[in-house]
C-alpha cells in the first residue's frame, strides 16, 4: 500500500541530490559524460568545488599550487594535441578563471606547480624542472619570454610533482609497487645553475622515502608535510614530518586525487583526474578542483 509512495519519494531524494551534485560545482561542466561527481570520501571537510578547466577539450589536470589569490592547476593533453601542457589561474576566491598561459612543448605531463613566491612559479615535468615568471605568463605582451629557467632532470631524477618551504623546492616521484622518494634541492642551488643545465639526485640536501602512488605535495603553515597517493580504485592524503618521514595521520580522500596546495587561509587544494575525458572509464566520476579544511578530516 505505502511502496508507490515511498518510490516516489525515493525518486525525489535522488533528483535533490544529482540537482545539487551538479549546481554546487562552479565553472563549466563538461559535455562529455553526463554523470554526477560522486559522494567523496571527507566530503564534509571540502569547502569549494570548480569543473577542472578545458577537459572537454582533452585536458587532464595534475599539478596545483596557490599564489595570493589566485589558484594555479597545469594540466597536459590527453588527446596527444597542441599544446602538450597548459596552465591556468583561477582567483580562489570566485572560482573564476583569470588567465591560462602554454608551457613549452619539451613539456609533457606538468604533474606539479609550487610557487616559491614574488611572480617565481615552478613547474615539474618528468624530465624537467621550469620556472615560469607569472607577472610575464598572463600578460599577452610579455608570455612569450614567461619561461625563464629550464634544468634537465638527469634520471633516475623524475619530476613527478613539487613542494616549496623556506627556499627549497622538494621534488617527488610517483612510484609503484615500490616506494618513491621525494628530495630537497635548495633554491640557491637552482639559481647558480647555468643555462642550459641539469640537476641530479646527489646534488639533494635531503631525501625521504615516501609512500607508492604519491603523486602531489605541499607545506602546510606550521610545516608539515603533506602527500597524495592515489590510484583509479583509491585516494588518501598524509601528513608527514618531514624531518623523520614519520607518518603523522593518514586520510581517506576521492580517487585520482593529484597534486596538493595550501592557501593563506590554511585550505588544502586539491585536483582529481578520476573522470577526465582520458579516465571517463573510472568508477570514480570527479574532474574538478577542491578545497579542503583538513581540521575537518577525519
Amino acid at each position: 500500500m505505502y511502496l508507490a509512495p515511498m518510490r516516489r519519494l525515493l525518486a525525489c531524494a535522488l533528483l535533490a541530490a544529482a540537482t545539487f551534485a551538479r549546481a554546487d560545482v562552479a565553472g563549466t561542466r563538461p559535455a562529455y559524460s553526463d554523470r554526477v561527481p560522486g559522494q567523496a570520501p571527507n566530503a564534509g571537510a571540502i569547502r569549494a568545488r570548480m569543473w577542472a578547466p578545458e577537459i572537454d577539450l582533452g585536458f587532464v589536470p595534475q599539478g596545483v599550487t596557490v599564489a595570493g589569490d589566485s589558484v594555479l592547476l597545469s594540466a597536459y593533453n590527453g588527446e596527444g594535441g597542441s599544446p602538450r601542457c597548459r596552465l591556468y589561474r583561477i582567483e580562489r576566491r570566485t572560482l573564476v578563471p583569470t588567465g591560462r598561459f602554454d608551457l613549452p612543448p619539451s613539456c609533457a605531463h606538468a604533474g606539479g606547480l609550487a610557487y616559491a613566491g614574488g611572480a617565481r612559479l615552478f613547474v615539474a615535468d618528468t624530465g624537467y624542472l621550469f620556472e615560469v615568471d607569472l607577472a610575464r605568463a598572463f600578460d599577452a605582451a610579455h608570455a612569450a619570454h614567461a619561461v625563464v629557467r629550464a634544468l634537465s632532470l638527469r634520471f633516475p631524477l623524475r619530476g613527478s610533482f613539487l613542494a616549496y618551504r623556506d627556499r627549497a623546492l622538494w621534488i617527488g616521484e610517483y612510484a609503484q609497487p615500490e616506494a618513491g622518494r621525494i628530495l630537497r634541492f635548495p633554491l640557491d642551488l637552482i639559481d647558480a645553475a647555468p643555462q642550459p643545465a641539469e640537476l641530479r639526485e646527489e646534488q639533494a640536501s635531503a631525501s625521504l622515502a615516501i609512500a607508492p602512488r604519491s603523486q602531489g605535495a605541499s607545506f602546510d603553515r606550521d610545516g608539515f608535510l603533506w602527500l597524495s597517493q592515489s590510484s583509479s580504485q583509491f585516494g588518501r592524503l598524509q601528513k608527514i614530518d618531514p624531518k623523520s618521514g614519520k607518518v603523522l595521520a593518514s586520510y581517506e580522500t576521492v580517487a585520482g586525487i593529484e597534486d596538493l596546495g595550501f592557501d593563506s587561509d590554511g585550505l588544502l587544494w586539491a585536483v582529481s583526474e578520476a573522470g577526465s575525458k582520458r579516465w571517463n572509464n573510472w568508477p570514480t566520476y570527479f574532474p574538478i578542483l577542491f578545497s579542503l579544511d583538513v581540521q575537518a578530516l577525519r
